[in-house]
């Protein structure tokens, strides 16, 4: 499974990169959204973890992109920012709310993302 990793912070995505390569994952990193749609127009990736909120364009661009592209990929979004996720809920999914991710490791999925 190769997953492509895009985030300007470039120290999270070198150990969540690492985490991945140790659980036999391969991993690519792009640190912008312009290398992010470069790379995806050369390699084919089966997963997604998207930064949101990057400098230029954002991780929705990248995100519309791989859609288009590569329609099978799946994408995790990521937001650095707790309070910014919560204030972008609507209002009967904030407080207690669980991600994607929560919601399939209560329902026994231990692959990650």
């Amino acid at each position: 499974m190769h997953y492509l990793l895009v985030d300007d912070d470039k120290t999270f995505s070198q150990i969540l990169s690492r985490a991945l390569k140790r659980r036999g994952f391969t991993t690519t990193l792009a640190h912008n959204a312009d290398d992010a749609i470069k790379l995806s127009q050369d390699n084919e990736f089966n997963r997604a973890i998207i930064d949101l909120k990057m400098e230029g364009a954002s991780g929705l661009t990248v995100i519309s992109h791989l859609k288009q592209q590569q329609p099978t990929s799946h994408t995790k979004r990521m937001n650095g920012n707790p309070k910014r996720v919560e204030n972008e809920l609507p209002s009967n999914q904030k407080y207690g709310h669980q991600s994607e991710c929560d919601q399939s490791r209560a329902h026994g999925d231990r692959q990650p993302f």
